[in-house]
């Protein structure tokens, strides 16, 4: 499944945030989402699940500035 990029991903490997304040973050420190959808009311981003780990780890303890 792509829609955003030309790489290929394994759906199953993968996080979807809705939330457009931490979707800037992850961008803002480097991490770029892999896809990009419209939900029902909201834009969804995909992000690989591995590499977002880092990131949602500082997000959940208020680190990822």
């Amino acid at each position: 499944m792509v829609r955003f990029t030309n790489e290929h991903y394994d759906a199953s490997r993968c996080v979807r945030i809705v939330n457009p304040r931490q979707v800037y973050l992850y961008m803002k420190h480097g991490l770029y989402p892999i896809d990009i959808y419209p939900g029902y009311d909201v834009t969804v981003y995909v992000f690989d699940k591995e590499k977002a780990q880092p990131y949602f780890d500082k997000w959940v303890k208020r680190e990822l500035n």
